[in-house]
């Protein structure tokens, strides 16, 4: 029952948003353009932090949680925008003459 109200949900929000009446935030768009570099960064990242806390023998608590996975996806947003992007331009970049051709 669930999954019939959370599909109308997000056709509802589809059609808003290209009819103009949803403004999309633009944090929330680079978040998402994002979300695939930040899946798979950050829990390499999470795992040598933690690795290096725990031989510094430093307590943990929820706050050094939470920082440690702020950390992590700090990781996969520069990954992210130093990285991905910079590769998938020049790719673009090279398949867009090939299909002039």
């Amino acid at each position: 029952m669930c999954a019939a109200g959370s599909g109308i949900l997000i056709v509802s929000l589809i059609l808003l948003e290209r009819s103009n009446r949803l403004k999309v935030p633009k944090i929330l768009i680079f978040l998402g353009n994002a979300s695939y570099s930040i899946y798979i960064v950050h829990f390499s990242v999470i795992t040598l932090v933690f690795g290096l806390i725990t031989r510094c023998r430093l307590p943990t608590n929820d706050l050094v949680c939470l920082g440690v996975a702020s950390i992590g996806v700090l990781a996969g947003l520069m990954f992210h925008v130093f990285i991905d992007n910079p590769i998938q331009k020049l790719l673009r970049a090279q398949v867009r003459p090939a299909l002039v051709r």
